[in-house]
């Protein structure tokens, strides 16, 4: 229950910030199916991090192992990938890691179903990577899961 929790949380949350974002001036230059599927895609990556620090708090045996280690696996995922730079700008090692960074894929699907351009790579490499963690990470916190009770 707690998964399905977070995913309405988190669907809330996006549609709020997707509206916020309408509000002072973005555009979507698609369409709204491509709008939907930015915001699904995003949802499903999201699902797949909820699953990955369930199984982290199901392993870890404080509060603060839980933190420290779900913030380590946060920090390069964010500032390791295409939100803030093009990987085409970086040294030639760090845009290779930058361009195979999950959350790169998930970025550059969003940003064209949203903006324009080709989508159909980035959108295969973010499900591939969404449904790939999910399908590690949940029968593993399940497993821990049910262990514990």
């Amino acid at each position: 229950w707690r998964i399905l929790a977070d995913t309405l949380r988190m669907l809330v949350s996006l549609l709020v910030v997707f509206a916020f974002a309408l509000l002072i001036g973005f555009r979507v230059h698609t369409g709204p199916l491509q709008a939907v599927a930015a915001i699904g895609l995003i949802l499903l990556y999201g699902v797949a991090l909820a699953w990955l620090h369930a199984l982290i708090g199901l392993t870890a045996r404080t509060v603060e192992t839980v933190q420290s280690v779900g913030m380590l696996a946060m920090v390069p995922l964010q500032f390791g990938s295409s939100i803030f730079v093009a990987p085409g700008t970086m040294p030639g090692w760090l845009g290779f890691l930058v361009a195979h960074n999950p959350m790169s894929s998930v970025v550059d699907a969003s940003r064209a179903l949203l903006t324009g351009g080709p989508a159909a790579g980035h959108v295969t490499a973010a499900l591939a990577w969404s449904l790939a963690l999910i399908a590690v990470t949940a029968p593993l916190a399940a497993r821990r899961f049910a262990r514990r009770r």
